[in-house]
């Protein structure tokens, strides 16, 4: 892909005004590779430029050559729909909060970004040495979008617990209806109050306070953030409209709604890494959650107070036991909730167990009702370093009507417990958990004789669950009069690894006894871990476990993954059955949510039938730069369809592909050099933009391997200002911005 030699070619580039233009750019890898981001699209405001370095708070703010430079001007002026405020790449503020003031309105939020190119633009407050500081705040504000920042507040005192530190603090009271706050994009690190155990405390905190109006967030986003090293919680809510209310009644509860953590990943927090408080329906989803608890004891995620929210397709490990610990596990119903449903969530390697269900009867009106575990995978959690008390999974205090069914479970060899129903505190009578069901569930075993402890709970279901201890363990399980205490035969236990695509070993072969011999409950869930379709007709059994074997499905994968190999991706997979498939769609994606299909990969089965394992791989040439999520679209001769897992890799290039201009800045109506660097032969479209997009030109160029410099004329009308140039054909692009003055 390296270009040899280098040949001027002149190209008249002429202006054609922009309904000629003959190429499409799509937005989304507009949005991911343009440098100065449309901010503005069909929306009203201004855009605010702030630079640290060449900035003067002098200026008047509304271009990147008036910047300002402090944010002082910032934290003055009352922002109005639809403005922006950018800053630049590569510049730091410290000691001073940023506090923009203002609201937007439905379809023009006020948005905080960033500009230019380089490390994102950092906000540190770590020399703004006052308690309770946070870097970054809002106060009654709505339709406001934060985005593309670096955030720090690492507040260094000679005492310990002195300070209460935030990186984000979003706050709203006696206001009504908090709308539509997003926070993406973020980095929030090393947000330290000298290690300060508040739990309202630490990377992104949103609190409702107040008592004279009911003030509630609705549409609280956060999504695609990574927040690392704080202290006491990753990312977390409160509201002072809590209650009390009690297990009929809802007296004094008003919840937000809307509200979403996805995308995110927490690492080192001090104690809970996502706590979820006072909600309807919130989602918990698609994130990555390691080492939590790591000065403090915590759950890794809980909810509290709410009703019906959802965790799933979580990861979460190496959640750390520290000495007095009743915590330490992955995913936590704490009380005063309804209908929790906790699934598709993969936990692994952590101290505690995998879900911990608890409510004290100690407090007024306390209770937690109707909480679902379902279709997890749990591996290795739960080990000898943590409390006496502690479980896979433990269900604590005056809980009623839980659900926990068609869970994978592989046990350490140190393991403590596999199920313990206890009293709060540990005691083995009192107020224990009433009506609990456990079915379909595998226990794979690797110790003999673990405890199985209920203790005086009362009305406890066990049916249909398998029960293994491979070699050399042994056991009798004599809670289940109709378990299964055979190999379950999964393709490759205690395999799955760091990432959450890890766990295809725990699929079942062919000659499982846990096909079809589990029972369906009622309102049972619709798919299995992997989006399996799993029976919903009476009469009609599922499997135990995670997996829903179905013979008739026409590939049943394993082992699709993902490595970076120089430029390229690799993705390799395995079928250990195929039954009249045609092949296989490859789709990739920049966030994991829209996809291209880039290549298809027809069946090594000449008929499309095989009993037996298939090999499969396939490059990516043209990865993107950082994030790339990839899946498989397998595709049966009928015209059926079935998707694999989502597996995801962060490439870094050897040898990037891009495009530059010299000089820069130009005179309008002056010509430059567009250097091509890694640049592959062939022919392109090269496309001049506005700021907001707009494309004001478009010009086909070619390259061959003599050729690394094209000389440009530019249009004669070219206003003074910022541009963006794009260079691409057939999903490969690349893009620089020109300045003329």
């Amino acid at each position: 892909m390296k270009l040899r030699g280098t040949l001027l070619l002149l190209i008249l580039f002429g202006f054609l005004s922009a309904q000629n233009a003959s190429s499409t750019i799509h937005g989304d890898n507009l949005l991911h590779n343009n440098p100065f981001p449309k901010i503005l699209g069909n929306r009203i405001g201004s855009n605010y430029y702030i630079d640290s370095i060449a900035g003067n708070d002098a200026n008047d703010g509304l271009s990147p050559f008036t910047a300002w430079q402090s944010l002082k001007n910032v934290n003055a002026t009352t922002f109005t729909p639809g403005d922006s405020i950018l800053f630049n790449c590569g510049c730091t503020w410290s000691g001073v909060m940023l506090h923009p003031l203002g609201s937007g309105s439905l379809g023009n939020p006020i948005v905080v970004s960033k500009y230019g190119t380089g490390n994102l633009p950092q906000i540190n407050g770590n020399t703004a040495k006052l308690a309770n500081q946070q870097a970054v705040y809002l106060n009654n504000q709505e339709y406001f979008t934060l985005s593309n920042l670096d955030i720090t507040n690492n507040y260094q005192a000679t005492s310990t617990k002195t300070a209460v530190k935030m990186g984000i603090y979003v706050t709203a009271s006696d206001f009504g209806v908090v709308h539509s706050v997003t926070l993406k994009d973020l980095v929030i690190h090393d947000v330290l109050g000298t290690y300060y155990s508040n739990v309202n405390s630490g990377g992104i905190f949103c609190e409702i306070t107040g008592s004279s109006k009911v003030t509630t967030f609705d549409s609280l986003l956060i999504e695609h953030c990574k927040v690392y090293n704080v202290d006491r919680t990753g990312i977390s809510n409160q509201s002072s409209w809590a209650g009390p209310r009690t297990l009929t009644s809802n007296t004094g509860w008003a919840p937000s709604t809307n509200l979403i953590v996805q995308n995110c990943e927490v690492d080192s927090s001090g104690s809970n890494s996502i706590i979820i408080r006072v909600a309807k329906a919130p989602k918990i989803q698609y994130n990555k959650i390691f080492k939590s608890s790591i000065r403090y004891s915590g759950n890794a995620v809980f909810v509290f107070n709410c009703d019906d929210a959802l965790i799933q397709y979580n990861e979460c490990y190496y959640n750390v036991f520290n000495g007095g610990d009743v915590d330490a596990s992955a995913f936590d119903g704490d009380y005063r909730c309804h209908r929790t449903v906790i699934q598709y969530n993969y936990s692994h390697d952590n101290d505690g167990g995998a879900w911990v269900i608890v409510s004290n009867p100690g407090f007024s009106g306390t209770f937690d009702d109707s909480c679902i575990i379902r279709y997890n995978i749990s591996q290795n959690d739960c080990h000898a370093n943590a409390s006496s008390n502690q479980a896979i999974c433990r269900i604590v205090g005056n809980i009623t009507n839980t659900q926990v069914y068609n869970n994978t479970i592989y046990s350490s060899t140190d393991f403590i417990a596999a199920i313990n129903h206890c009293a709060w505190g540990g005691g083995t009578s009192g107020t224990l958990p009433n009506n609990t069901t456990y079915a379909n569930n595998i226990f794979y075993l690797n110790q003999s004789n673990p405890a199985f402890t209920f203790n005086t709970s009362k009305n406890n279901i066990v049916n249909n669950n398998l029960f293994y201890f491979p070699p050399p363990y042994s056991g009798t399980i004599a809670i289940d009069s109709d378990a299964v205490s055979t190999d379950p035969q999964l393709v490759n236990p205690g395999s799955g690894a760091e990432g959450y695509n890890t766990v295809d070993g725990y699929k079942l072969m062919a000659g499982s006894p846990c096909v079809k011999a589990g029972i369906l409950l009622p309102n049972h869930s619709p798919t299995d871990f992997w989006g399996n379709k799993v029976p919903s007709v009476l009469g009609v059994a599922p499997s135990i476990g995670a997996f829903e074997y179905n013979s008739t499905l026409s590939v049943s994968f394993a082992n699709f993954k993902v490595e970076s190999k120089g430029n390229t991706s690799l993705l390799s997979w395995i079928t250990t059955e195929e039954i009249n498939n045609a092949g296989f769609w490859i789709e990739e994606s920049k966030d994991g949510v829209l996809f291209n299909t880039i290549n298809f990969v027809p069946s090594k089965a000449a008929t499309g039938n095989y009993a037996g394992t298939i090999n499969y791989s396939f490059t990516d040439e043209h990865p993107y730069d950082g994030l790339n999520y990839y899946r498989l679209k397998q595709i049966d001769r009928e015209g059926g369809q079935t998707y694999s897992s989502l597996i995801e890799l962060k490439n870094k290039k050897i040898s990037t592909a891009q495009i530059s201009v010299y000089p820069n800045p130009i005179i309008s109506g002056g010509s430059f050099h567009l250097k091509l660097k890694n640049i592959p032969v062939g022919n392109y479209q090269l496309v001049l933009m506005d700021f907001t997009g707009k494309k004001i030109y478009t010009q086909s160029v070619s390259n061959s391997a003599n050729k690394d410099v094209l000389i440009i004329h530019s249009p004669i009308i070219l206003q003074k200002g910022i541009y963006t140039l794009e260079l691409g054909k057939d999903g490969f692009h690349t893009t620089t911005n020109l300045i003329v003055q």
